[in-house]
């Protein structure tokens, strides 16, 4: 990934010296109309566990104490890419800078010495640059994610004679490799399931290797007949995962999902404003403390905050009434409401009397 070491020639840098000469190169032809933000993070994958490789007593075995990695899929992340809960993210601003940090990370990556390889990567590494473009006039901004995946290559115990902790790596390595030919498997037949969640390393790689991402992958293959069979378990891999299309487009996940949450609240906040208040009932009868506990167990869209009563002036009560009694058709508990007040108007015209205090303070709820 970061070409030969010593090479002075560029024909000779690695993709990741590509990449940053190639991406803040770019960058600077947006500078004068948009604000940039980019920010790195290095982990690897070992033995089934997310390391993080920018941390500076990593090499410090006394020191080091290891954060609680958490890998959340983007489809549970505001910004609709995938993050890892607890991971160093370093800001750059040159390719330079860039290029350390890179080569910080590699320092911290778990090596060994095997029968095929002198330097032996035991780990998968993940890079990841997080760009964050926002417009200067508008204040539009727009966020991209650009990974770097440095797989270990499958390793064939027999040949390679690991042995006690080596072997366990080994094991590891493999069954991540085989999860990522699963992810593959199902994105190249049209399956409604990808299971990304089978693995550590695939769920890093969910927004990299399908849907809205554009990927590419290389392949490294040994020209030795000693080798001939990984190889060709190599290139039929390579096969597979060329019949992946992906549909490369701006994303707008992230900023619908936070759109919608707003609304939601918005509308749980209209919808608690809206409730009537209820007075307390005092000396009314217990008809109309049944009818508020009717309204408010029933919740049917079709019903809606009913009428108010005032029961004060005699005229009024006549009024509603009448009211009342217009739209009893349409159920017979206001019906019998109707005949109620009906039978009330009736008593405090023959007596005489007015009504209590607090009757006059009662609100019923009818059906409109």
């Amino acid at each position: 990934m970061f070409g030969g070491s010593g090479e002075s020639d560029e024909s000779h840098n690695g993709l990741a010296t590509r990449v940053a000469s190639e991406l803040f190169s770019k960058l600077r032809e947006r500078e004068s109309s948009c604000h940039v933000e980019v920010d790195v993070s290095m982990l690897e994958l070992y033995n089934d566990r997310l390391c993080d490789l920018l941390l500076s007593n990593q090499n410090d075995s006394e020191s080091v104490v290891e954060p609680t990695l958490k890998i959340r899929l983007a489809e549970h992340t505001t910004s609709g890419l995938v993050e890892v809960d607890g991971l160093t993210m370093e800001p750059v601003t040159d390719a330079s800078k860039l290029l350390d940090i890179f080569n910080r990370g590699v320092n911290n990556r778990t090596s060994a010495t095997t029968k095929m390889n002198a330097d032996s990567s035991r780990s998968h590494m993940v890079a990841s640059i997080v760009v964050c473009l926002r417009n200067r006039r508008s204040g539009h901004t727009v966020r991209g994610k650009l990974t770097l995946v440095d797989l270990a290559g499958s390793e064939r115990v027999s040949k390679s004679g690991a042995t006690g902790e080596q072997l366990k790596e080994a094991q590891s390595i493999n069954k991540s490799l085989s999860a990522l030919g699963d992810v593959i498997g199902a994105l190249t037949s049209g399956s409604q399931h990808v299971p990304y969640r089978n693995n550590p390393l695939t769920m890093l790689m969910s927004d990299s290797i399908g849907g809205n991402a554009k990927s590419l992958m290389f392949v490294c293959c040994s020209p030795s007949d000693y080798n001939q069979r990984e190889t060709q378990q190599s290139l039929d891999f390579a096969k597979r995962c060329r019949n992946v299309r992906n549909n490369a487009q701006r994303s707008s996940t992230g900023q619908l999902r936070a759109l919608r949450a707003e609304l939601s609240k918005i509308k749980a906040k209209e919808k608690g404003g809206n409730a009537v208040k209820r007075r307390p009932m005092g000396g009314c009868s217990t008809f109309y403390h049944d009818q508020l506990q009717l309204q408010q167990q029933s919740r049917a869209p079709s019903r809606r905050p009913g009428t108010v009563i005032n029961w004060s002036p005699l005229s009024g009560l006549a009024t509603w009434s009448e009211r009342v009694g217009r739209s009893s058709k349409k159920s017979p508990m206001t019906a019998k409401l109707a005949a109620y007040l009906k039978d009330i108007q009736a008593g405090i015209q023959r007596e005489h009397i007015d009504l209590p205090n607090r009757a006059k303070a009662a609100w019923v709820y009818l059906d409109n």
